[in-house]
């Protein structure tokens, strides 16, 4: 490829067509910027071939002058995926789909012992989980090689810094700090780190939610549902989706990956192994949920063979299995279609509803193993955290005050 060539395709009218149909538009620019710079550090004439060894020289180039403030893994990551896109159209003549860099292997000393770890914990933990840890340690591992370090001279001003450099999001901290905590015990377990002060990481503040700011009430769960065209083909699928989540309280991703086979029509049940916890759950089907589904699949439902249920509706990826992430972005449209208020201060996303439902089944009084077995926890020290929402049953248990002779408040 020539520098004119390069210069063509980084143009923002580009007619690039495998371009132009490989990727989002949002990407397309990000990445037509990454070129220009690319472009102007290569500072050569327009009939100069660009090799791959000037691509890698720019990527390290990069590494080394971009400031080492929060954000600068994910300039680095963003200039990768541009340059690493570039060098399979070299190679290919085309693009192809980019999958995102911290799918890579880890191929040097650290990244043994990571994937050791990972194949472990994939044992007893879901593939959802799994690919979170990785993300974040495929981050750590980015910072280690920047640093020169090795896992076994970790120390806890190290592990310090690289949290606090990866803290632009608020909700990713916790996720974050807890990654590297399970990491660093595992270390530890396995010989490869002697420091047990590396388990006091350093705190961060981090804005927390009481527990009565993650409910809906019964009223805002139906006025979501109110807001919902349930004439249109989004509304009769969105609607379907809704129900189950607030009368079942189904986990995002367990909706989004139910399946025909797991809806006993003849039983009135439906039944699915979870997904976070690899549980087996048995629900009886509620008229209204079957109803829901019989008319998204008969009036509304794209034509696909797929075994999922519900499905989306546009572009190149319709009647492909719907994702966790198109559910939330519905679930907000019709949070704000019905005008529920303070979202600023509350959860308002789709494990709000189902902390909903379990709320509402312990001040109902339902009991707390049946709670657990309709929500699904597996282990029943979750399903306690509910229980202090209940302020009727809790102040039924109320001790009164012994009374103290007058003497007790003259007392020193």
């Amino acid at each position: 490829m020539k520098v004119c060539d390069l210069d063509s395709l980084s143009q923002k009218d580009s007619k690039n067509k495998a371009l132009n149909t490989n990727f989002a538009t949002q990407t397309i620019k990000s990445y037509q910027e990454v070129w220009r710079n690319f472009i102007k550090w290569l500072n050569k004439d327009k009939e100069y071939e660009i090799t791959y060894e000037d691509m890698d020289s720019y990527i390290k180039h990069t590494n080394d002058t971009i400031p080492n403030d929060f954000s600068y893994y994910h300039a680095v990551l963003k200039i990768s995926r541009a340059i690493n896109s570039l060098k399979r159209y070299v190679q290919y003549g085309y693009f192809r789909k980019n999958f995102s860099t911290r799918y890579k292997r880890f191929d040097d000393d650290n990244g043994v012992i990571i994937c050791k770890f990972l194949e472990e914990y994939k044992q007893t933990h879901s593939e959802n989980s799994v690919i979170q840890k990785r993300y974040y340690l495929f981050l750590f591992h980015k910072f280690l090689n920047h640093k020169k370090l090795f896992i076994n001279y970790i120390n806890n001003s190290i592990l310090e810094e690289f949290i606090t450099r990866n803290i632009d999001k608020n909700s990713g901290v916790l996720a974050l700090k807890t990654t590297i905590s399970v990491f660093m015990k595992w270390c530890i377990d396995n010989k490869y780190v002697n420091d047990e002060c590396l388990l006091f990481l350093p705190k961060l503040r981090v804005k927390r939610y009481r527990d009565i700011d993650k409910t809906f009430s019964t009223n805002e769960c139906k006025e979501i549902l109110g807001a919902i065209d349930k004439n249109s083909d989004l509304g009769r699928r969105d609607y379907a989706i809704l129900l189950c989540i607030i009368l079942y309280g189904l986990r995002n991703g367990d909706v989004c990956k139910l399946e025909f086979n797991n809806i006993d029509w003849q039983k009135n049940i439906i039944s699915f192994c979870q997904e976070k916890t690899n549980e087996y759950l048995e629900l009886p089907l509620l008229p209204v949920v079957g109803n829901a589904i019989i008319d998204y699949v008969k009036n509304s439902r794209p034509n696909s063979d797929s075994k999922f249920i519900f499905l989306q509706h546009w572009g190149k990826f319709i009647g492909k299995q719907i994702t966790t992430h198109i559910v939330y972005d519905r679930l907000q449209i019709y949070i704000r279609r019905a005008g529920i208020k303070n979202l600023a201060n509350r959860k308002h996303g789709t494990h709000a509803l189902r902390f909903s439902l379990a709320t509402s089944l312990i001040k109902e009084g339902v009991s707390l193993d049946l709670t657990q077995e309709i929500i699904g926890h597996r282990n029943r020290n979750t399903t306690y955290r509910y229980l202090k929402l209940d302020i009727n049953s809790l102040s039924q248990c109320c001790i009164e005050s012994p009374q103290c002779i007058s003497q007790f408040y003259m007392e020193r």
